[in-house]
């Protein structure tokens, strides 16, 4: 089955209740998860099990499709630029489809709904999970949700990660890439089936619903606390959202309801030896770290560059994401560096990259009575609801 867009306006509120047009239920469109990539030339085992066993499904060059059945499960070895599995070479020039024979399939500790596929693409093989998409629904949700908080921030959050992804499946049919979204947390973290009722319900009651902007999927992007940061005020682009494409990413209105947050405020102090040890992992000629300064700050308040000074009056400029990757303390661009005798204290507002929602915001606009309908319009400006419909289209690139 294939998703497509027609519906403009999907939903017109009265109050707390909407009006729908009719829709077919959308509970079959696959979505494609990419695991992991693999360099050929390493060496790694890819295990898979079933309570009733596992189908493999191969194609050999120049013979037909080929299926096997292993009941104490398979095992898909990658030993320089060659496969095998279950210890039988293999070809890499044809994709490898592994489904149960019955119920779930178990990869790397965790239970699966759908099949996999393992594959080679520009160079590397990839590890793809193809499942149905409320069934990620439910998976992203438990990853990405909070224990314990309420169906109503919950439903907020099913309706941003799936409008998400199905923006994710539209681009990847324009690149003609074989899978749709990654499972990071770059993207959406995935990790098989992981939801409890208060998750399954959420992601039920909003099946099929997402955010459009001009009769389009939006980037619903999201972050754990917005800081208070007024995402209209980022110049240019950030994390590779043009804002003049997506305006509703910047958003004119403080969030002001994720005070109560414990990363709200942030700060850690840390000797300048240990800044030095640090940066000298990317910066060799890095000697006699005196301070760090900003260099490139924007309206919102956000980094963009700082600069190192050390030994004679040297100086070397990077981008403050480097410190964001060498030092797990850092929440957010959002911060002030203050030198001392032999330290530098660094203290920064949020965490995340402040745009789209704030799910600690969310949270507490919930707590004070708002339902998820008016918190998705307050996150995202200008956008409308919208519902999924479908067309018979079974043919998959991945099973020719």
């Amino acid at each position: 089955m294939t998703l497509y867009f027609r519906l403009i306006i999907a939903f017109i509120f009265i109050g707390t209740s909407f009006t729908t047009l009719p829709v077919i239920p959308p509970d079959k469109t696959n979505i494609k998860v990419l695991l992991k990539e693999i360099d050929p030339n390493s060496s790694e085992k890819i295990s898979f099990s079933s309570t009733h066993g596992v189908i493999v499904d191969t194609k050999e060059d120049g013979h037909a499709k080929r299926s096997y059945f292993f009941k104490n499960g398979a095992t898909i070895k990658v030993n320089h630029n060659s496969l095998s599995l279950n210890n039988k070479k293999i070809s890499t020039h044809h994709p490898i489809r592994i489904n149960a024979f019955d119920g779930h399939i178990k990869y790397n500790h965790d239970d699966y709904f759908g099949t996999f596929y393992i594959l080679l693409y520009k160079g590397k093989i990839h590890l793809i999970n193809k499942v149905e998409l409320e069934d990620y629904i439910y998976s992203v949700l438990r990853a990405e949700s909070w224990p314990g908080w309420p169906l109503e921030v919950n439903k907020v959050f099913a309706v941003t990660c799936r409008s998400y992804v199905i923006k994710k499946v539209l681009e990847s049919r324009k690149s003609k890439k074989p899978f749709h979204i990654k499972n990071s947390n770059i993207h959406q973290t995935y990790r098989g089936i992981r939801h409890n009722n208060i998750h399954k319900q959420a992601v039920d009651e909003t099946a099929g619903m997402f955010l459009g902007y001009e009769n389009q999927p939006i980037a619903a992007m999201f972050d754990c606390c917005c800081g208070g940061v007024i995402p209209a005020n980022i110049n240019g682009k950030l994390s590779g959202v043009d804002f003049k494409k997506a305006p509703y990413l910047a958003r004119k209105q403080a969030c002001t309801y994720c005070k109560k947050c414990k990363i709200f405020n942030w700060g850690f102090e840390l000797p300048i030896k240990e800044f030095e040890r640090r940066f000298s992992t990317l910066i060799p000629e890095l000697n006699g770290l005196t301070d760090i300064t900003i260099a490139e700050k924007d309206k919102a308040g956000l980094n963009h560059k700082l600069t190192l000074h050390f030994g004679d009056k040297r100086q070397k400029t990077i981008e403050e994401k480097k410190l964001y990757k060498l030092f797990k303390e850092v929440k957010s661009a959002v911060f002030t560096i203050t030198p001392k005798k032999h330290t530098l204290a660094i203290k920064g507002q949020g965490y995340g990259h402040h745009l789209g929602l704030c799910q600690w915001g969310a949270w507490q606009m919930v707590k004070d009575g708002w339902n998820y309908t008016r918190i998705l319009h307050f996150f995202y400006p200008g956008t409308t609801f919208m519902r999924l419909q479908y067309k018979d289209d079974t043919d998959d690139e991945l099973d020719k």
